[in-house]
């Protein structure tokens, strides 16, 4: 409750929790994020972590796309199925982008493994 009782505060640092948790993949986010609807409620909790899930999904893809990308790459590529996934990457980006986030994949998978692909910063985020 001494969450709760901070207020926007306490939303923010929420949310920079859950940000953190999801670029380092953790799976445990899963958690801080049924955590925030039990606090907050459901509507101020599942606004929290969308704008949370949003900015670090944008983030993961960033440092993707620049710092990460030798680990990322090495990392995905191990996967048989991914070349197929990379070659329709750069034909429909967009609508790739939503089957993955549809996906039972850990947002994080997702995130980082669109960062190596020919999809734009636009399609991602759209």
């Amino acid at each position: 409750k001494q969450l709760e009782a901070m207020g926007l505060q306490g939303n923010l640092a929420l949310g920079a929790v859950d940000i953190a948790m999801i670029v380092c993949c953790s799976p445990m986010s899963f958690a801080l994020e049924l955590y925030a609807g039990w606090i907050y409620g459901l509507q101020v909790g599942v606004a929290t972590i969308l704008i949370a899930k949003n900015l670090a999904a944008c983030l993961c893809f960033f440092l993707g796309k620049t710092l990460l990308r030798g680990w990322v790459s090495d990392t995905i590529k191990k996967s048989g199925s991914f070349k197929s996934f990379h070659r329709k990457s750069g034909e429909s980006g967009w609508s790739l982008v939503l089957a993955g986030r549809l996906s039972p994949l850990p947002s994080y998978v997702c995130n980082y493994g669109f960062s190596i692909t020919d999809v734009s910063l636009h399609d991602y985020v759209l």
